[in-house]
């Protein structure tokens, strides 16, 4: 799982764009917050990312 803030003015999303590229694992999953910055747990879309780890946590350990 790679979580990304789309308005992240530190590290460009493209860089977790090509990340998911080269992993070479087929389960794998990008989720991009559109308006989060840098520190996505930090920012406007918390509450919905730490939901969506929460659930990728779940559906991984079932």
């Amino acid at each position: 799982l790679i979580v990304h803030g789309g308005a992240d003015k530190v590290v460009p999303v493209e860089f977790s764009k090509r990340l998911m590229e080269i992993i070479p694992h087929s389960d794998k999953k990008l989720i991009i917050y559109p308006e989060s910055f840098h520190e996505i747990f930090n920012d406007f879309d918390r509450e919905k990312a730490f939901a969506d780890v929460i659930e990728w946590l779940n559906e991984k350990t079932q």
